[in-house]
C-alpha cells in the first residue's frame, strides 16, 4: 500500500472562455491504490446477490505448460534476438460463445445474467481478446478475478470497435470470471465470442512481488533523481500489450496542428498490421509512486488503434488511438526534432519487462549506425553505452529524447542489458519523417498536417485550451534525505501569472513562475501545497494536501571486500542498512545476492560495482580488481603463489600454499629494469609482506628468484 493521503479543494472566481495555450510540463499525481474499474468502462457492478455461487459456474481450464521451455522456444523462433519486444504470456485459442457455453440465469424483473470462469493455473494475470464484439444497447459485461479484488467493466455497445474485436487489460490472478448482464428490454445481447485467453508467466501487473518488478535491478525508476528533469516527458510514454501476449513501449506525439490527435509511435516489429493495432491495449501512467517503490496503477488504459503508417527497414509504426485519453490522466504529447543533428546527450523512458516506467541516460552523443542486414543504411542512432540504466525486452518502440526533451528516435533493439549496457539502436526520427515514399510509410503527412515544414515542434498538454483551471502534479511521495521533489504546472486556460506555495519546511517556500519547480524538504509530514493561476479577468486555485515521507535514518551505505583463489572471487558485503543488492562483476554478469561468488573465466582487470537500496534511497561503490592465475614457485612446482592486493597501495603480500624455499628472494624493479628493493622471507615462512611505502604510484616488475630459475610479473601501485 502506498504511503499516501490526498485531499484536493478548488476555489473558482469568474470563469472565462480560454484561448489555446501550449503547456510544456505535465506530471501525474499517484493514487493511493488501484482503482477497481478501467477508465474505458461505463460503470455498474458485477452482481453479488440473486445468483448461484461462483463454485457452480462452469470452468474452462487451460492445459498446463512449462514456462521456461515455452519462453525459450519463442525466443528461438525470433529472427533477430536483439529485437526487444517481450513475450510475457502464452496465448490459448478458444471459441467461447454465450449461446453455447457457460451458464445463464434469470433474475426477478427479467434481467438475464451469463457467466463463465476461465482458468490457467500459475498465471500472474490473465487477459482475454474478444474475436467478435458487437453488443446491443442494454447488454454489458464485467471481467473480474476470483476474489473480486480486480474488476474490469462494465463494457457495453460504446466499446464496439470498427474491427469487430476487443482486447482488454490483464486481470491479476490465474482465474477470471466473465459476467454479462442483459436487460429484459434488450432481448438480444448481440455478438460476443471470446477468441483467446492469455497466461502471463512474468508478472506484468505487479503481482509477482510488492517492491520489485520483473525488470533487471540496474533499471532506474522514472521517479528517482535521474528522472527529475524529465517529469513532463514521462507522461507521453505508454506500455502496449499487443494481441494479449506481447509487450512493447510507445510514445504519444504532437503534430503541427496542435489538435490533440492521439498519435502513438512504436516499433514496426511490435505493431505492423491493422489486426495488431486493433488488438492492442495502451496503459498510461504506470510508474512507481516513489524511487525504488512498488508497482503503479494499471487502470488508465485505452483499447484499440488504427494503423496509419509503418516501415520495416527503419522499424517504426504510427497508430492513432480510437479514443483519446481523458484530461484526468495528465497525458502529454511529446515534441520532436527531425533535423537529424547529433544530440548532445540522450535519454529513454520505457517499460523494460513490462515493469513500471524506467529511465536510461547516456551523457554522450549517439553514433550513426546500421542496425543490421535488411535495415536502412545508417538509419539508426547507436547508444554506445548507457551511463545510467539499460533497456530490456519490453522496451521496443520506446522513445529516445534529446537534450531538450524532443523525440529523436525509437528503440529497435540491441545488446544492452544489466551488466553490459552497450549497443542499443534507435530508428532515426529524421528518416522516419520522409525517407520512404507514401503516406503509409512516413510520419510527415500525419505530424505536419499543416504542411508547415517545421523542423522541430514543442510538446503540448492537449487540454491546455480548456477553461481556466489550476492544476499541478508532484513527482514522488517519498524521498531520501537531500533528494528533490518536482512540482509541475498542469493548469489550463489563458494564464497570465502563477503563484505557488509549497507548504511548511519547503526550500524554496514559494514561486511565481510556471516552473517546473525543484523543491527540497528536510522532514516528513503532511504538506499543504497551493497554486493560484490568474487570467485576464479571473483566477483559480488548487489546494492539495499530501503526506510526504523523507527518509533521514537507516540510509543505505554501500561497501564490500573480496578475496580470491585463482580466478574464483568471494565478495563480502560490508554495506549498512541494505534492503536489496545488485552487483555488476565487470564481465557482463550480475547478482542480487548479498555475498556472491564469481568464477571468472579469464585473468584481467574488472570493475566491480555494488548497488544497495532501501526504499527511496540507494548507494553505489566500486572497486577495480586485477586477477591472474595462481603462479608456480621456481623450483617448487607444487607451490602455488598468490600476489595481492591488486592494485597495491602501501604494501604487497606474496603468499604460497607451502613454505618458501631457503634461497627464494623477491626483487622489485622499475619497468626499465632498475632494482628498487630486495626482500627475503624468514625460514619456514609461507607469507611475505613487502613494504611499498616509499615507492611512488606506477607500474613495476616483481622478479621472483630461486636458484638458477626466476620469473617476472607486473604489478601496479596506486595511491
Amino acid at each position: 500500500m502506498y504511503i499516501w493521503e490526498m485531499n484536493c479543494k478548488k476555489k473558482r472566481i469568474n470563469r472565462v472562455t480560454p484561448l489555446l495555450v501550449n503547456i510544456l510540463a505535465v506530471l501525474f499525481f499517484h493514487a493511493s491504490s488501484y482503482h477497481a474499474y478501467s477508465q474505458i468502462s461505463y460503470g455498474g457492478r458485477p452482481l453479488k446477490t440473486g445468483l448461484m455461487g461462483l463454485e457452480k459456474i462452469p470452468v474452462i481450464t487451460m492445459p498446463e505448460f512449462d514456462h521456461a521451455n515455452y519462453l525459450k522456444a519463442t525466443r528461438d523462433e525470433t529472427e533477430d534476438s536483439r529485437l526487444k519486444p517481450l513475450v510475457f504470456a502464452k496465448s490459448f485459442a478458444v471459441n467461447i460463445d454465450p449461446k453455447q457455453d457457460g451458464i445463464w440465469e434469470e433474475l426477478p424483473g427479467g434481467k438475464h445474467v451469463w457467466r463463465i470462469a476461465l482458468e490457467s493455473r500459475g498465471a500472474y494475470s490473465l487477459n482475454i481478446i474478444f474475436s467478435k464484439f458487437a453488443l446491443n444497447p442494454g447488454s454489458s459485461f464485467f471481467i473480474y478475478n476470483a476474489d473480486r479484488s480486480h474488476i474490469l467493466g462494465s463494457y457495453d455497445y460504446r466499446n464496439n470497435q470498427p474491427s469487430g474485436s476487443l482486447a482488454v487489460e490483464p486481470v491479476r490472478g490465474d482465474k477470471l470470471i466473465v459476467e454479462m448482464q442483459v436487460t429484459d428490454e434488450a432481448k438480444n445481447f448481440g455478438k460476443l465470442i471470446i477468441g483467446s485467453l492469455n497466461h502471463d508467466f512474468i508478472g506484468i501487473t505487479g503481482l509477482k512481488t510488492k517492491q520489485s518488478g520483473p525488470s533487471g535491478k540496474c533499471n532506474i525508476d522514472i521517479s528517482c533523481p535521474p528522472g527529475n528533469q524529465w517529469q513532463t516527458e514521462k507522461y507521453s510514454v505508454a506500455r502496449i500489450v499487443i494481441n494479449g501476449f506481447t509487450l512493447c513501449t510507445g510514445v504519444l506525439v504532437n503534430n503541427t496542428a496542435n489538435n490533440g490527435k492521439p498519435y502513438i509511435i512504436t516499433a514496426n516489429h511490435c505493431i505492423n498490421d491493422s489486426s495488431k493495432a486493433a488488438n492492442s491495449v495502451f496503459l498510461f501512467g504506470y510508474e512507481s509512486p516513489f524511487c525504488n517503490g512498488g508497482p503503479g496503477p494499471t487502470n488508465n488504459t485505452r483499447s484499440g488503434s488504427d494503423l496509419l503508417a509503418t516501415q520495416a527497414n527503419l522499424d517504426f509504426s504510427l497508430v492513432e488511438l480510437r479514443e483519446m485519453p481523458p484530461q484526468s490522466w495528465y497525458i502529454y504529447y511529446a515534441g520532436w526534432n527531425r533535423s537529424g543533428e547529433i544530440p548532445e546527450n540522450t535519454f529513454s523512458i520505457h517499460h523494460p519487462s513490462g515493469d513500471v516506467k524506467k529511465i536510461a541516460v547516456d551523457h554522450d552523443p549517439p553514433s550513426t549506425a546500421t542496425f543490421g542486414p535488411g535495415y536502412t543504411l545508417n538509419g539508426h542512432w547507436q547508444i554506445n553505452r548507457w551511463d545510467l540504466g539499460t533497456t530490456e525486452p519490453g522496451s521496443s518502440g520506446s522513445p529516445l529524447f534529446d537534450h531538450d526533451g524532443y523525440l529523436t528516435g525509437f528503440l529497435t533493439g540491441g545488446d544492452a542489458r544489466c551488466g553490459n549496457a552497450v549497443n542499443d539502436f534507435f530508428c532515426k526520427f529524421s528518416l522516419a519523417w520522409d525517407r520512404y515514399a507514401g503516406s503509409n510509410r512516413q510520419l510527415e503527412p500525419w505530424l505536419d498536417p499543416l504542411g508547415s515544414g517545421a523542423v522541430s515542434l514543442q510538446g503540448i498538454n492537449p487540454f491546455a485550451g480548456n477553461e481556466l483551471s489550476a492544476g499541478f502534479q508532484v513527482s514522488s511521495i517519498e524521498i531520501c534525505e537531500g533528494d528533490q521533489l518536482v512540482f509541475t504546472d498542469f493548469s489550463t486556460g489563458n494564464i497570465d501569472s502563477w503563484l505557488w506555495d509549497f507548504g511548511s519546511g519547503a526550500n524554496p517556500p514559494n514561486a511565481s513562475t510556471r516552473g517546473p519547480h525543484i523543491v527540497t524538504y528536510s522532514e516528513s509530514g503532511t504538506r499543504s501545497v497551493s497554486l493560484t493561476v490568474t487570467g485576464e479577468d479571473s483566477s483559480d486555485t488548487k489546494n492539495m494536501e499530501y503526506t510526504l515521507t523523507v527518509k533521514t535514518s537507516e540510509l543505505p551505505v554501500s561497501g564490500f571486500s573480496y578475496s580470491h583463489d585463482d580466478l574464483s572471487v568471494q565478495f563480502n558485503d560490508m554495506s549498512e542498512n541494505a534492503a536489496s543488492y545488485y552487483w555488476e562483476f565487470g564481465d557482463r554478469n550480475t547478482s542480487t545476492l548479498s555475498n556472491p561468488v564469481r568464477n571468472y573465466s579469464t585473468e584481467g582487470t574488472y570493475t566491480v560495482k555494488q548497488l544497495v537500496r532501501n526504499r527511496a534511497c540507494s548507494d553505489t561503490s566500486a572497486q577495480i580488481i586485477i586477477l591472474s592465475p595462481n603462479l608456480a614457485l621456481p623450483n617448487q612446482p607444487d607451490g602455488k603463489l598468490r600476489i595481492y592486493p591488486v592494485p597495491a597501495n602501501s604494501y604487497l603480500i606474496v603468499e604460497s600454499g607451502m613454505p618458501f624455499s631457503e634461497d627464494i628472494r623477491f626483487e622489485l624493479l622499475s619497468i626499465s629494469g632498475r632494482s628498487l628493493l630486495m626482500k627475503r622471507p624468514s625460514p619456514g615462512e609461507s607469507r611475505l609482506l613487502i613494504d611499498l611505502g616509499r615507492i611512488p604510484s606506477g607500474t613495476y616488475l616483481l622478479k621472483i628468484l630461486s636458484g638458477q630459475e626466476h620469473f617476472t610479473t607486473k604489478i601496479t601501485i596506486i595511491r
